[in-house]
């Protein structure tokens, strides 16, 4: 390997050991072999580190970071203020890389030299790693950018690389984000620079049942990531730079989508969406029929079905609101 490798694949894991042998392999055998492997044990309870000793005792591209536990957007920075490549290529500790995924994105970026975040199309997988479907996604940069304004489905964390000396000067992941750090991080890379997706599937994706109280946390952080985005794009400042305003704006935009319906469309999605990724199958029929039966009676089912793709733009509507009930004047003080 060469002293200053082009690719530094960073992965933040906590408490993953079930799942990590199979990470950790699904990288060390890929087609390309020229990258630093840094991975950041986040204070894992677990197993964790002696797989990762195992493993860098092995693999001489292997660099382990162990730290108190302080949250994926530490890990994350961490990861990057010790990096050396040009690419950070992301990957986490329950997800499978396929072996053409880091030759097919770096084909893609020797292509195209404007590109600063690159994404890559995913196989869904459930806890046991059987097959679920297949997510794809838009490839052109108008397309990706127009979904992760809108919060449509974007590719995952884990399928990403992008340009280390770009995110740096961004300031690297913002902790104010955490639980949609990646959905801000996309959204600032989009004005300096060109975002794409491969047109393969280079990633397993694990994906689990998950509580609405998680669902609808990670919802409201990201929602404030795209009115953020689009106050800075109609020139006012960035509400998440205010210190003491940011908890009251954030009890703000969570009122706002609660006023839409946004969280009990988004309830009734969950459901039928974890009973279809289920791993039993005992009166999953009954329950996939009920949950359908509760999005169709919903007063806001066919707002949000077709206001939610491309018709309306709640985040910029409520950037443009915000700007009025809390007074950009004060904001810019």
């Amino acid at each position: 390997m060469n002293k200053t490798p082009f690719v530094s694949v960073v992965m933040p894991v906590y408490n993953c050991a079930e799942y990590l042998r199979e990470a950790i392999e699904s990288i060390l055998s890929q087609t390309f072999k020229n990258f630093e492997f840094i991975i950041i044990n986040d204070g894992s309870t677990d197993k964790t580190e002696v797989l990762l000793n195992e493993y860098a005792n092995k693999d001489f591209r292997i660099k382990t970071i162990n730290q108190l536990n302080s949250g994926i957007v530490v890990a994350l920075n961490r990861g990057l203020s010790e990096a050396k490549g040009e690419w950070i290529f992301r990957m986490d500790g329950d997800d499978v890389a396929l072996p053409h995924r880091l030759a097919i994105q770096i084909e893609a970026i020797e292509r195209n030299p404007s590109l600063v975040l690159l994404g890559g199309w995913c196989q869904q997988i459930n806890s046991k790693g059987d097959s679920l479907k297949t997510n794809k996604y838009p490839t052109t940069h108008a397309k990706l950018v127009k979904r992760v304004e809108r919060g449509l489905s974007f590719f995952p964390h884990s399928s990403a690389c992008f340009r280390r000396d770009v995110v740096m000067k961004l300031g690297g992941y913002r902790e104010r984000f955490r639980h949609a750090e990646d959905v801000d991080l996309w959204l600032r890379l989009s004005n300096v620079g060109q975002i794409g997706c491969c047109s393969d599937a280079i990633i397993k994706l694990r994906k689990y049942p998950m509580k609405f109280e998680v669902v609808k946390y990670r919802s409201l952080i990201a929602y404030a990531a795209r009115i953020c985005h689009y106050r800075r794009k109609l020139g006012s400042l960035d509400a998440s730079r205010l210190e003491e305003k940011w908890p009251e704006f954030l009890k703000w935009v969570e009122k706002r989508m609660e006023d839409e319906g946004y969280f009990q469309d988004k309830q009734h999605w969950l459901i039928l969406k974890n009973t279809w990724n289920s791993d039993s199958s005992a009166e999953k029929l009954k329950k996939i029929k009920g949950s359908i039966r509760n999005l169709i009676l919903s007063p806001i089912f066919y707002r949000t079905i077709w206001g939610r793709l491309w018709s309306s733009n709640l985040p910029l509507k409520l950037a443009k609101e915000s700007s009025i009930i809390f007074k950009d004047l004060i904001f810019k003080e």
